[in-house]
């Protein structure tokens, strides 16, 4: 007879994958099962994502210690995960934790402002200006994209000034309707394309 069975309630978890906030999509995140003072027993590790299937993440659980574990995983969409750690065969203390994983980029959360998306008061040879601000916005790629009356497209200056603002600005050289598409992430920010005239 080897030592006590394991008594999931001595069991402590923590680190950033347990947190909830903070995880996104498609970004390893990890936290640690310290069991030193819970005897013998396996830690087990079930994720289950926001639709309720529990095979969707799988997480790597690796013994790097007596009675600590590493447990990594990669979350794939965004929503509310339910981690669920057990020692022993039972669920451990604050089991299970619940995440809220959001996407890298969230385009929803720029905004834009300046007379250049304005709707009316651009003219031909000025430079008409806006500014995107993607505080909040998580990490992502600022696009913008300026379509002339003729389809076709104006050079637009991106000037990144700080971590989360961007100074643009174009000349549009002729009469008529124009559109300026603003991107983050993939994903059109609020009110973008913004049409002017």
């Amino acid at each position: 007879i080897e030592g006590k069975a394991g008594d999931a309630s001595q069991c402590r978890a923590h680190g950033p994958g347990l947190e909830p906030n903070g995880v996104m999509v498609d970004k390893p995140t990890w936290f640690e099962i310290d069991a030193t003072n819970a005897g013998n027993g396996l830690a087990e590790v079930i994720l289950v994502d926001p639709r309720g299937r529990q095979d969707a993440v799988p997480v790597s659980v690796k013994q790097i210690g007596p009675g600590r574990f590493r447990c990594e995983y990669v979350p794939r969409e965004p929503g509310l995960h339910s981690v669920n750690v057990f020692f022993a065969g039972r669920p451990i203390p604050n089991s299970p934790f619940g995440v809220n994983v959001a996407s890298s980029s969230d385009a929803k959360k720029c905004r834009a402002y300046g007379r250049g998306i304005q709707p009316k008061g651009v003219r031909t040879g000025d430079v008409a200006e806006f500014r995107v601000i993607t505080k909040d916005a998580g990490e992502g790629a600022m696009k913008a994209t300026v379509t002339g009356p003729d389809g076709n497209e104006i050079p637009c200056r991106v000037t990144k000034t700080n971590s989360t603002t961007y100074e643009c600005g174009y000349v549009p050289n002729r009469v008529g309707p124009h559109t300026v598409n603003i991107t983050y992430g993939g994903a059109h920010i609020p009110r973008s394309p913004f049409p002017v005239m």
